[in-house]
């Protein structure tokens, strides 16, 4: 179960961080980016390993945890090492697997799960949950992502065909709150059945506690958002007593 990002592969632009969208941002949003810290000489380096993801070396013969979730915790528009879940597997002193996807729907997650996890046997699992999204696979086997109107942009729209579906399916929340809530029971069943413990987080979470910064691209929460963030993802951990 590979990532949809290439592999071995080392960017200095991920999208919908890319160099357009900087050098645009360069002309009318200059001095947001001079307020949240981006300069012209902080490069980027988007990194990812055999399977495609933005991590370490996956190695299922030695303790690690795996993250599961979206572009956020991929990371995008932020170094590595800023991450909500690397910072959280430094604190504890494990590798982390970074399993992050953008565009990620809670489908993803369980699909991304139900394949690594019994593969790699991760100490923990630790999930942050994107809301309002929905996953098919294609005939061609391709993974199609289906997003909220102002998710979408100049990088990603939902396929035509199935616009007016997905237009249908989130008009009534309770579609999305029953398909979220599936696949997290299912990831938590996946995770009992091997007795491996799963600590899972919404995006409010998250945003909620947002402070004033952004990533490089403007849009996603920017380093002090995911220190903070990860501050609260350790005080959690550590309040049900998990090594």
């Amino acid at each position: 179960m590979n990532s949809c990002y290439p592999h071995n592969t080392t960017w200095s632009w991920c999208p919908p961080d890319t160099e357009a969208l900087w050098q645009q941002n360069q002309l009318t949003r200059a001095g947001d980016l001079a307020r949240y810290g981006w300069e012209p000489h902080h490069k980027i380096e988007y990194r990812f390993n055999a399977q495609g993801f933005r991590s370490v070396a996956f190695a299922a013969t030695q303790p690690g945890i795996m993250a599961l979730g979206c572009s956020i915790t991929v990371g995008i528009g932020i170094q590595q090492r800023d991450i909500w879940c690397e910072r959280v597997c430094d604190a504890v002193g494990l590798p982390c697997w970074n399993l992050g996807q953008s565009g990620a729907s809670m489908d993803t997650l369980f699909r991304m799960a139900e394949h690594w996890i019994p593969r790699l046997l991760p100490r923990q699992v630790i999930m942050l949950c994107p809301p309002n999204r929905f996953e098919i696979i294609d005939p061609q086997g391709r993974a199609v992502m289906l997003l909220p109107a102002e998710q979408q942009g100049r990088h990603y729209a939902n396929p035509p065909h199935l616009a007016q579906f997905y237009r249908d399916w989130i008009t009534n929340p309770e579609n999305t709150r029953l398909q979220d809530l599936k696949n997290l029971w299912a990831v938590e069943r996946l995770c009992d059945s091997l007795n491996i413990p799963l600590h899972h987080w919404t995006w409010a979470d998250m945003f909620d506690n947002q402070v004033d910064d952004f990533a490089r691209d403007l849009a996603h929460p920017g380093v002090a958002t995911q220190r903070v963030f990860a501050e609260r993802v350790l005080r959690d951990i550590d309040a049900h007593g998990v090594d």
